[in-house]
């Protein structure tokens, strides 16, 4: 009986909001096969249910299961709910965003683009979920290295997040940094200062010091300060970051071993090269256990210690610092030395 689905939805749903997603496996299949077989594939509640279902699988990384029932669900209330129902603009978003998870960027583009433009039409410029459509359309380029095109878009969330939210809320500090972000990537460090300062100010102020997106900041800023040459004032922030990142996260959390890795980097600058080895040694460790020897954050580790090395080798030849870089430079997977 209809009635009878109503708890195991609310169980399932309360094991997942508390993280528990192995149990809350069950009790998701358990509504979605008795909804199918008692409203039909095209009801309300079994459309929500085969979302449901992908939000889970979603959650807990598996992507490639998620992907059937995020297409399903978007399938379907297309059919029956329209272009336009604010139901079918969010299965268009989860698929996008599942695909630029995996790494489908152009594919999971057409579908970011058409939740941008149907928010606008439906929500209107300012509401909320049209203002992260925009920033997740932002992210999407910024990931692409369309760096020109994600700028547009990030400024206008700020914007909008600035009029809509206020300058202290927590979406418009992250809008803040994330046009502070691209303006570096663009080489634009004096437009990006008072953005990337702004938004390490504001995260101190409302969030705390030890607030992870904080360290964020600090890491964000302390990398910008190295940028501009301010090496003295970037060591400091790196440090703090370092020393935050241990002691909120933990010593062996992967944050913590790419501030340890962005130190290294800018120890190596400051010729420090004893302080920057311990530091990037320590941060490949965590690295690696942690995502594997070909992930990105490990990979430019490996390519901050080859660098280590090799200043380390023109500062003192005849060391064997020549042949450290080469030995790390080994580890590469091909194509992969920056």
């Amino acid at each position: 009986h209809p009635t009878t689905l109503i708890p195991i939805g609310e169980k399932a749903s309360l094991l997942l909001s508390k993280g528990k997603y192995d149990h809350a496996e069950p009790y998701f299949r358990e509504a979605l096969e008795c909804q199918r077989r008692v409203l039909g594939d095209d009801h309300p509640n079994t459309l929500a249910s085969i979302g449901n279902m992908g939000v889970l699988l979603w959650s807990m990384g598996n992507y490639a299961e998620t992907e059937p029932y995020y297409r399903e669900a978007l399938e379907r209330r297309r059919r029956v709910l329209g272009d336009d129902h604010p139901d079918t603009l969010g299965s268009i978003n989860n698929l996008g965003m599942l695909l630029q998870s995996m790494r489908r960027l152009p594919e999971a583009e057409r579908y970011l683009r058409e939740v941008v433009v149907g928010a606008r039409r439906i929500l209107g410029d300012d509401h909320p979920n049209t203002l992260t459509s925009i920033n997740n359309m932002g992210v999407l380029l910024d990931t692409m290295c369309k760096y020109d095109q994600a700028e547009p878009y990030y400024r206008e969330a700020l914007e909008g997040y600035r009029r809509v939210l206020g300058d202290d809320h927590a979406e418009t500090l992250n809008a803040t940094r994330n046009v502070g972000s691209v303006l570096q990537k663009m080489g634009k460090l004096a437009e990006a200062d008072p953005y990337v300062d702004a938004a390490l100010a504001g995260r101190r102020r409302i969030l705390g010091d030890d607030h992870p997106s904080t360290l964020i900041s600090i890491d964000h800023m302390a990398r910008l300060r190295r940028e501009q040459g301010r090496l003295m004032e970037a060591e400091t922030l790196h440090r703090e970051a370092v020393a935050r990142g241990r002691r909120k996260l933990g010593e062996r959390h992967w944050r913590s071993g790419t501030y340890l890795s962005n130190h290294g980097v800018t120890l190596t600058k400051l010729h420090r090269y004893p302080d920057a080895e311990t530091a990037m040694l320590e941060a490949h460790g965590i690295l690696e256990s942690e995502f594997g020897a070909e992930n990105k954050r490990t990979i430019r580790t490996i390519n901050a210690l080859i660098g280590l090395y090799t200043a380390w080798h023109a500062a003192e030849p005849d060391k064997g610092y020549d042949a450290k870089a080469a030995e790390w430079r080994a580890k590469l997977p091909a194509d992969k030395e920056e």
